[in-house]
């Protein structure tokens, strides 16, 4: 499954942030976030 990709819903949230670091830490790729308030996006991982 080399095109899988995960939603990340309230990435950048407390929950959802804490989800998508450890995504990232693990080496997960095809990570999308889904945020209401595009101008937190800048902070993310």
């Amino acid at each position: 499954m080399d095109d899988a990709r995960t939603l990340i819903i309230g990435g950048t949230g407390t929950v959802g942030s804490a989800v998508l670091t450890e995504a990232l830490r693990r080496g997960m790729t095809g990570l999308r976030v889904m945020s209401r308030d595009a101008q937190r996006l800048t902070g993310l991982p």
